[in-house]
């Protein structure tokens, strides 16, 4: 197999559904009869988790947001992270890969003793538009050939 290397761009159709996710829900927030403070806080934390989605998935502008992902000959995955740092990882059971949208679970082969257990499982939004169209077909028929993970019971985050 010829390794696959698939690097990662902001993705201007992943930013704009966002932000349309989110007015529609602020809408629908707003529109609920709720005390004023607690509308506040949710459009508060809707801006909040909108903002961190897009810096972490649509621009990939975060430390620790994936701006590469690796499959060596030996099927072996790799992300790097935007910091520089390179992790091994697996790809899950639960990821889901359609022609216009792929998302991966992925979860850390090898745990560093200080690094957190919340820190061992990542998702990545591949959208045609971030990465190159090669690349994305080849990642899309390696997952479907099942190269990865299986489990008979969903992982548990």
């Amino acid at each position: 197999m010829t390794p696959i290397q698939l690097d990662f761009k902001p993705s201007i159709l992943l930013i704009t559904l966002m932000l349309c996710f989110a007015v529609m829900i602020g809408l629908i927030v707003m529109l609920v009869d709720l005390i004023w403070y607690w509308q506040l806080i949710i459009i508060v934390t809707l801006v909040g988790n909108t903002a961190y989605a897009i810096g972490m998935h649509g621009t990939r502008g975060l430390p620790w947001s994936v701006v590469k992902l690796t499959i060596n000959a030996k099927q072996e995955l790799h992300v790097v992270r935007k910091d520089g740092q390179r992790i091994p990882v697996q790809v899950e059971a639960s990821s889901v890969v359609t022609p216009y949208l792929t998302l991966l679970q992925l979860s850390t082969i090898k745990v560093e003793r200080h690094e957190k257990a919340w820190l061992n499982r990542q998702a990545i939004i591949v959208l045609p538009d971030n990465v190159e169209r090669e690349a994305y077909r080849q990642l899309r028929v390696w997952l479907r050939c099942g190269k990865f993970k299986k489990s008979d019971q969903p992982s548990m985050l």
